[in-house]
């Protein structure tokens, strides 16, 4: 399925219970939510059959790729329990065609009259390559969801990227030459580190 993504942010609006309330179109697209596949989604039984309003009422883990059920649970959880949720890596499985789609989901709580009113996620599809790559790295990581800026959602490449820590040492050249005292303090402290490594 080729689905133009300009934005690669796509959202999707939950109930408390993560039934769908609203969705992007493009998500929508890709999870083949549409009257065409009513029998998949709705029980004949339904009297709303041909309703695309109701191919909404389904619970957003219903499109979940089973090996992923528990750790998305988690997450819900998590996010009914501090408003938000870390970065997840997951598979969605559309409904008709069953294609996998590696997506990277992010939870915040909303709330109405100062209470849990909804849940709104914010999705990024992801490459078959860097959605494999991810899901292993979750396996192996201590904290099952990332930490990250809401606002993006970052790229993959920026999780395997290292980040250096060092702290540069300080230039005594660079000093200012009106302060002395700082100069001399600071040799001080130098001369202090090289005895205590020495002993």
């Amino acid at each position: 399925m080729n689905i133009r993504l300009d934005d690669p942010i796509l959202k999707s609006k939950h109930s408390l219970d993560m039934g769908i309330q609203s969705i992007d179109s493009r998500l929508k697209q890709i999870l083949e939510l549409n009257n065409e596949n009513n029998d998949c989604l709705i029980p004949s039984t339904s009297s709303f059959e041909n309703n695309s309003e109701d191919l909404l009422s389904r619970s957003f883990y219903y499109f979940i790729h089973p090996s992923d059920v528990k750790y998305f649970s988690d997450a819900h959880e998590m996010v009914i329990k501090s408003c938000s949720s870390g970065l997840m890596i997951y598979r969605l499985i559309s409904v008709k065609s069953k294609n996998i789609y590696y997506v990277q989901t992010s939870f915040r709580l909303f709330f109405k009259s100062s209470k849990p009113d909804s849940i709104g996620a914010n999705h990024r599809i992801l490459t078959e390559v860097d959605g494999e790559s991810l899901l292993e790295k979750r396996k192996n990581i201590k904290s099952k969801f990332l930490s990250f800026d809401d606002t993006l959602l970052q790229s993959p490449r920026i999780f395997q990227q290292p980040i250096n820590l060092s702290v540069p040492p300080i230039p005594t050249t660079t000093l200012n030459n009106n302060s002395p005292k700082l100069s001399k303090n600071i040799l001080l402290i130098k001369e202090n580190n090289k005895n205590k490594r020495l002993e």
